[in-house]
């Protein structure tokens, strides 16, 4: 999608694991003991899926119980040490891990430091100690949004928003309508929906298509910039000011409600994060595909909800052939069966979308809105039901006609 990829090679990540582990080591020493017996006195039995954290300034940790009322407790979860030793840059996101309710930190560099990469810090939810999670070969990034796949968005050199791959640290950088702003704030999240919000200093907060780059409505800004933001299970909006200040968006009145002033505790805060699938809640990976012509692997990509209701659920593929037809199958069962030079990872009965064929953009994407009430198989989509998709496409190898075909992923609706 005309990105920029930049792949690190097995021998320089590990090279910087061990670095930054060495480092960690060091610093572990100086705090486990104090950050097992704290994280043991503070976490709860068992754990709720909306445990919201807020990352603040002095490399504080903080978790907010009973959000969203008069009186919410901010308990410190950990206190970091300063930058973990070794000069690697500042603490600018927070996300959580939906599934071990582990915590992830961005470090990167936003206060002179001269070291050339930004990283992905993960820390135990049991222990509260630290371990490397990823390093990406590049400076300047800002604000941390974790992905159904667990692919992160970030925002590059104040400027470019950034989906960065959870395994290899390559990125792309995503579309984006640039006539809105000159730069971008640090914080982001993801909508239910899978739409990003983000803050824009010449036009406030704006909800963006992250596949197309278009700007979609005006979102309620907190009115203090830069404002942070983390939407909930249910959808609704709450944030912070960066002074401190915990607010809730009233849908109804179209006003910010500030419900607690942690300023005093916090003095500022730089980003918030719940413990829930920021979307695709049901979607799973179902198979991985065979590189096509242009050498990459076509990745199908959702981006939605998985409520059956809501009928909001797009399927887009990247990594594909420019201009090569191509239509989406679907199925409610698995399969493994080589169809020219790919892998069709649906089974029977297989339906397709399409009597006439997609055609794949410049850029190599196909982008299809899926309409839940009316799926490839007539029926409607029901709370409970599993389908499985992929996008079969036409292409060429060795000057030959073939086909090949996409990564395939399941649904499961709500």
């Amino acid at each position: 999608m005309g990105g920029l990829a930049v792949d690190l090679n097995d021998q320089q990540l590990k090279s910087h694991k061990s670095t930054i582990r060495n480092h960690m080591s060091m610093n572990s020493r100086i705090f486990a003991l104090t950050a097992v017996s704290l994280a043991a006195s503070l976490m709860p039995a068992a754990y709720a899926q909306q445990e919201y954290y807020a990352l603040a300034r002095f490399n504080k940790i903080w978790r907010i119980d009973d959000y969203g009322t008069n009186a919410p407790i901010l308990t410190e979860f950990v206190t970091t040490p300063g930058d973990l030793g070794g000069g690697f840059g500042d603490m600018l996101g927070i996300e959580v891990d939906p599934g071990t309710g582990d915590i992830f930190v961005l470090l990167s560099n936003k206060s002179g430091l001269q070291h050339p990469n930004s990283y992905v810090i993960r820390y135990d939810i049991n222990t509260a100690v630290p371990s490397l999670e990823l390093v990406i070969a590049e400076p300047f990034l800002s604000g941390l949004a974790r992905r159904w796949d667990g692919d992160w968005y970030s925002i590059h050199n104040d400027e470019e928003l950034w989906l960065i791959d959870q395994e290899t640290g390559s990125w792309t950088a995503e579309p984006l309508d640039t006539s809105l702003f000159e730069v971008l704030y640090n914080p982001l999240t993801i909508r239910p929906d899978g739409k990003v919000l983000m803050e824009f200093p010449s036009s406030g907060a704006r909800l963006v298509d992250p596949i197309s780059g278009e700007t979609l409505e005006s979102a309620p800004s907190t009115g203090v910039i830069p404002g942070t933001y983390a939407y909930d299970q249910d959808g609704s909006l709450h944030g912070a000011s960066l002074h401190g200040e915990l607010l809730r968006f009233d849908a109804s009145s179209g006003e910010w409600n500030e419900y607690f002033d942690a300023s005093m505790l916090t003095f500022y805060i730089f980003d918030v994060a719940f413990r829930y699938g920021p979307d695709g809640q049901g979607f799973n990976s179902l198979c991985e595909g065979l590189p096509n012509s242009t050498g990459q692997v076509g990745s199908l990509e959702l981006l939605g909800s998985s409520v059956a209701s809501g009928n909001q659920l797009e399927l887009n593929t990247r990594g594909l052939p420019a201009e090569v037809f191509g239509f989406y199958v679907m199925s409610n069962q698995a399969g493994s069966l080589p169809v020219g030079d790919g892998v069709l990872c649906l089974g029977q009965p297989l339906f397709r979308y399409n009597s006439s064929p997609l055609l794949s953009s410049d850029e190599g994407t196909v982008r299809f809105p899926l309409d839940l009430n009316h799926l490839a198989n007539g029926a409607a989509a029901l709370p409970g039901d599993t389908y499985h998709f992929q996008l079969w496409h036409r292409d060429t190898s060795g000057g030959v006609g073939t086909s090949n075909l996409s990564t395939a992923i399941s649904v499961t609706f709500e």
